[in-house]
């Protein structure tokens, strides 16, 4: 016991052999302890809040209460603390009649915090649930796989190898970053930010955002493509000055609206895309149902340097998109960062205050952009993301275990999943009149287009081995006047029930 009182006294950290021999315990039991120090703290701390909030006097309630609430959620609809105290009373008069419950703040407080319940933002803006839109992944992700992996190229990864899966998505990008929030004194009425003339916090541009299933190389260097970068204007009178101090790490375009149209997207394809990949491997570019990435030209303009358009399913790519799903806001988040590192610089914070020109707030989004690209493209595991969202499926299966998908504890998808049947995705019309497909090869709804060898062709006459121009011109004919015909028979019908209700 000296011994103790002399660590105590020097405040140094008792030696294991010590402890145990007082504790009466193994040393080897206090090396495991000492080991998993945080987790025990972290348990201590759990049970001391547990016996400070305690069980509550209404058990019952309590539980139906959170049963009824999990059920509200799973319908997407909103909880607030007004909902959960009446909600309770109503639960209280059932089960406990003639006994009063307040259900005040101070207990809907505490159950909260009992059931481990925060206020949070909304995040998942669907009409449906992940859980509603299942089918429709499991389906898409069976049939990825047969056919068009099962094409003889590599006996795990099929007709397309990791280094060549593409997964592309446009990311809006303010000037401002990170603009609307800031530490303040508590208790002060109003808060005030600073900013340049004619400070932009919206969408200053738009940033294209290319990804490719691969990791770093020897020298610890990412091996992600340039970006592109699309700005408001016609991009006619931009002085040579301004061209030169854009960032050699991203391309800089420009469109009226700053957005990747028809002729954008297309362009985009044979210039950008084109100029960075070879020209000898097949490829796959993954890519949402923007109108400029089913066009013919769009497929056209990939099929030049040997890579597939592959469309997602609608209403689900947040969940299968590799930019959705991390890469974008990582991209943005750092942008912030770069753009608050900038300003520590002597002289910036000056310039921030008098404002920008045009021309010089162009360049620095160059710079800022290409900046948080490296980090973020250096920092991601791109590789496990491709496999979370099964763009990175392997022909034999052997990472399927890999997807997971926020909402969802396990998830598991089989062959037969191929065959699930989902309601039709209604039809669209390009700006031209083009009829748009909603995924690529032959693994679409019934009544949907395709977009196979640079055409469109109905999901139901596709194969695995891509059409002559001939044929899916003659195809794309047919089903333009059948759509046309269809239309006219439904506005046929709308016109007619108007009639009949007046």
């Amino acid at each position: 016991m000296s011994d103790c009182r002399q660590y105590k006294e020097e405040r140094r950290p008792f030696p294991g052999a010590t402890v145990a021999s007082i504790g009466d315990v193994d040393p080897s039991l206090i090396t495991r302890w000492c080991a998993s120090e945080p987790k025990l703290l972290q348990r201590l701390q759990a049970a001391r809040a547990k016996a400070v909030l305690g069980k509550g006097r209404f058990p019952r309630v309590e539980t139906q209460l959170f049963r009824d609430f999990q059920a509200c959620r799973k319908k997407g609809l909103r909880i607030g603390r007004r909902w959960l105290r009446t909600k309770a009373r109503i639960i209280a008069k059932k089960l406990y009649p003639g006994r009063y419950f307040r259900a005040s703040e101070g207990w809907c407080t505490n159950w909260l915090r009992r059931n481990n319940l925060s206020y949070r933002k909304k995040t998942n803006k669907k009409t449906k649930s992940t859980e509603e839109r299942l089918p429709k992944i499991k389906r898409w992700q069976a049939r990825l796989r047969h056919p068009p992996l099962a094409d003889t190229r590599d006996p795990e990864w099929g007709v397309w190898l990791p280094k060549d899966r593409y997964n592309v998505d446009q990311v809006y990008i303010p000037f401002l970053m990170q603009c609307s929030s800031t530490y303040e004194e508590k208790g002060s009425a109003r808060v005030w930010l600073s900013g340049t003339k004619n400070a932009d916090d919206k969408r200053f541009c738009t940033l294209q955002c290319l990804v490719r299933m691969c990791g770093l190389d020897d020298d610890g260097k990412h091996q992600q493509p340039r970006q592109t970068i699309c700005f408001r204007g016609t991009g006619v009178r931009i002085s040579a000055e301004e061209r030169a101090g854009y960032d050699k790490r991203a391309r800089v375009v420009f469109q009226p609206k700053a957005y990747y149209d028809d002729e954008m997207c297309a362009e985009w394809a044979v210039s950008d895309f084109n100029s960075q990949v070879d020209h000898v491997q097949r490829k796959v570019v993954f890519c949402d149902n923007l109108s400029g990435q089913t066009t013919p030209a769009w497929v056209a303009g990939l099929k030049e340097s040997n890579t597939d358009s592959h469309l997602l399913p609608t209403d689900v790519t947040d969940e299968l998109q590799v930019v959705d799903q991390g890469v974008g806001n990582e991209v943005k988040k750092e942008c912030g960062v770069v753009q608050d590192e900038w300003l520590q610089v002597p002289g910036n914070l000056e310039k921030w205050t008098t404002g920008f020109t045009a021309s010089e707030r162009r360049v620095l989004i160059t710079e800022w952009v290409g900046e948080a690209c490296d980090r973020v493209f250096t920092r991601l595991d791109l590789v496990k993301l491709f496999e979370r969202t099964g763009m990175g499926l392997r022909l034999d299966g052997a990472n399927d275990c890999k997807i997971t998908l926020a909402g969802v504890r396990e998830y598991t998808f089989t062959s037969e999943d191929a065959n699930i049947e989902v309601p039709p995705t209604k039809r669209r019309r390009g700006v031209g009149g083009e009829i748009l497909p909603v995924e690529h090869v032959n693994h679409v709804e019934e009544h949907d287009v395709v977009a196979v060898g640079g055409l469109f062709m109905p999901s139901t006459l596709s194969s695995a081995a891509l059409i002559t121009e001939e044929e899916a011109a003659e195809v794309a004919v047919a089903v333009a006047e059948d759509v046309a015909k269809a239309d006219d028979e439904n506005e046929n019908e709308e016109m007619a029930e108007e009639e009949s209700s007046d």
